[in-house]
């Protein structure tokens, strides 16, 4: 499909780009994180580039990122990532989009990692009370931001 797609749309269209996040993300969920990791640097220099940072699937893919970097343990890099995102996203979607609430989720999760549990439960009750679900990029939270749709 993404060969198609690239041969027939171009490497920059929007559904181009969502076929690379959507493999990064799978990759992601293979454990392939370091093949992961460059697929979604790939594709946010691609959409930042084409669509702008504040872009929803730009959005996306820095969270998605940023996953990939917890996933490998380097969470002060995730940390760095989800906090960076987190403000574009609360900015731009606001604070009670399900993109926002799951990104402030993987924010918390790195805390705890850290042993930050302070910090940690100070994160959650923006997201308490809402339904937090299984995600495909590792965890639990609301509508998963870097899901393939």
């Amino acid at each position: 499909m993404l060969a198609t797609r690239t041969r027939v749309l171009g490497t920059e269209h929007p559904d181009t780009l969502h076929t690379r996040h959507n493999l990064a993300l799978i990759l992601n969920s293979q454990g392939r994180y370091d093949e992961a990791e460059t697929a979604y640097r790939d594709v946010l220099a691609t959409r930042t580039r084409v669509l702008g940072t504040e872009h929803p699937d730009t959005l996306k893919t820095r969270h998605g990122l940023a996953v990939v970097l917890d996933n490998q343990g380097r969470y002060n890099e995730a940390e760095t990532a989800y906090r960076d995102v987190l403000a574009t996203q609360t900015r731009v979607l606001g604070t009670e989009h399900p993109d926002t609430l799951n990104t402030r989720h993987g924010l918390a999760a790195v805390l705890d990692k850290q042993g930050r549990h302070d910090e940690y439960h100070k994160m959650l009750p923006s997201a308490r009370g809402r339904s937090m679900r299984p995600t495909t990029e590792g965890g639990t939270g609301p509508e998963q931001a870097g899901a393939p749709t």
